[in-house]
């Protein structure tokens, strides 16, 4: 590994046929890219729950269930004990019901965790 370049480690270099031929590529910039690609659909959530945490806090949670709430763009993260299915909808009916007393009612949740099919019942 070159400890003297500026370039960042996980920096990858573009091609030439990108870069103007004249503009040199010493090394002196980084160029990082990232896409957050989401359907702009109204009354839509994304849902997740984290992999366990280091460590546990004092309540007992070692994992977040995590929630993206389009329409009011929040994003809630419930600390919860374990990723069980009655952790994963606990923080689920706490999302929907802070965002129901808000007058908010989502209509669509794409998720991404262990819990999909009892969350779908």
């Amino acid at each position: 590994m070159d400890t003297t370049s500026n370039v960042h480690p996980n920096a990858q270099r573009t091609t030439a046929t990108v870069i103007p031929s004249d503009e040199p590529l010493d090394g002196a910039n980084n160029v990082f890219c990232f896409a957050a690609l989401a359907d702009k659909q109204t009354g839509t959530i994304y849902t997740d729950a984290t992999g366990a945490l280091p460590s546990r806090s004092l309540d007992g949670n070692q994992y977040y269930f995590v929630a993206y709430d389009y329409d009011t763009n929040y994003i809630f993260a419930i600390p919860i004990k374990d990723q069980t299915d009655a952790s994963i909808i606990e923080g689920f009916e706490e999302v929907f019901t802070t965002l129901n007393k808000k007058g908010h009612k989502p209509k669509f949740n794409i998720t991404d965790n262990q819990a999909a099919n009892s969350i779908k019942r």
